[in-house]
Order: structure tokens, then C-alpha cells, then sequence
């Protein structure tokens, strides 16, 4: 009799998979941070990492410690928002899902799954890699939290309908913020000199 598999809390890589069309460069299932209860989360994977074929920026799909999925963009040095905090970006130059909550350079000392870096490829290294992440997040009042009975009590106590952000969805919505960075790099209407030092090399994590 064939012996059964054994299953550990180790996380999974498994390369070359799709999302609307896209092929993702890496894409990991971390039982830690998959939502025990059934969903339709339950067949998403926990991070999906590509470089955007119109910007050629790199992105990525994470699931946060609650259960529901954040999204992510960076920019190299040379972008007038290198360096920014999310908050502190110039009104009307970024729209994304409930806003940029991250702003981050990359964060070499996490583990590959769960980590907001980028490694283009195998022989690039992360110390190399010289990029600040913008970042937003799924867990709005508005949006389902796998298994979070007190965040949907509070929507329904304000009257508001909730839905689960699925990779689907946030990859529409890396995708759309990669453009708006795209954009502001090659207006170049405003300059990093235009605002206070006060504004950038300060992280914002969540």
C-alpha cells in the first residue's frame, strides 16, 4: 500500500502559474497564513510575485497574517516617489484600493514567501536590488475577511455589504497602480524637491 503523503506547515513554491492571462514569476501556498475556514480563497495561493509586462515593474500578490490579501509595486531609485511615504504621495497621482498603507524598501531579512522583494531572477541578488515598495490592502470595512466575525458585524452595523478581494482582483489593481507609477515617472510635472525631506526615507509598514 502506497504510504500517504505527509503534510507539514512548510511552505510550497510552485512556478508558472497564470492569473488573467499573466504567468507569474513565483508563486507560494503558506499553510500559516492560508484562512482555516472554506472559501473561495481556499484554492488562491498565499503569494504570487510577476514583473508587469506594460511597466516592466515588479509586483506582487501577499497574504496578510489576518487572512485577506494585500498588493504591492516598486519603484527604482530614479522614480520621483523612491523614497516616499504612502501617505505623503501627492494627491491625485495614486488611486488604488483603500488607499497606500506600505511604503517600504525591500525587505531582505524575511523568508522568499512571505518577504515584499523582488529577485528578477536566480543569479540577481536581494542586497543588489535597490526598490521601495507602495503598497495597499484588502481588509477595508467593505471587504470580507475570511473567518472574521467582528469585522463583518461592524459593516453590518454601519449598513455596508462586504466581498472578498480575491488574486483576481488584486492583480487588476497592482496592475492599475504599476501604471499610475509608470505615469508620474514620465510626466514628471512635480519633483521630489517640490516636498518636504520630512515626506520620504521613512518607512511605513503595517
Amino acid at each position: 500500500m502506497a504510504k500517504r503523503a505527509k503534510q507539514t506547515n512548510l511552505p510550497m513554491v510552485r512556478a508558472e502559474r497564470g492569473v488573467v492571462g499573466q504567468q507569474m514569476a513565483t508563486v507560494y501556498h503558506v499553510p500559516a497564513l492560508t484562512p482555516k475556514v472554506s472559501g473561495p480563497w481556499s484554492c488562491e495561493a498565499d503569494k504570487l510575485a510577476w514583473t508587469d509586462a506594460a511597466t516592466r515593474l515588479p509586483c506582487i500578490i501577499r497574504r496578510s497574517t489576518h487572512g485577506f490579501l494585500c498588493g504591492y509595486v516598486a519603484v527604482g531609485a530614479g522614480h520621483p516617489l523612491f523614497g516616499f511615504r504612502g501617505d505623503a504621495v501627492p494627491a491625485g497621482i495614486v488611486t488604488v484600493h483603500g488607499g497606500l498603507d506600505y511604503a517600504s524598501p525591500c525587505d531582505h531579512r524575511a523568508p522568499e514567501e512571505t518577504s515584499i522583494c523582488h529577485v528578477p531572477d536566480r543569479h540577481a541578488t536581494r542586497e543588489g536590488i535597490n526598490q521601495w515598495w507602495f503598497g495597499f490592502s484588502c481588509g477595508q470595512v467593505t471587504d470580507l475577511i475570511p473567518g472574521d466575525g467582528a469585522h463583518a458585524g461592524e459593516a453590518q452595523q454601519l449598513g455596508l455589504d462586504q466581498e472578498y478581494r480575491d488574486e483576481r482582483y488584486l492583480f487588476e489593481q497592482c496592475t492599475g497602480l504599476a501604471a499610475q507609477l509608470a505615469a508620474a515617472a514620465e510626466r514628471q510635472v512635480w519633483t521630489i524637491a517640490d516636498h518636504p525631506r520630512e515626506n520620504r526615507d521613512r518607512e511605513q509598514r503595517r
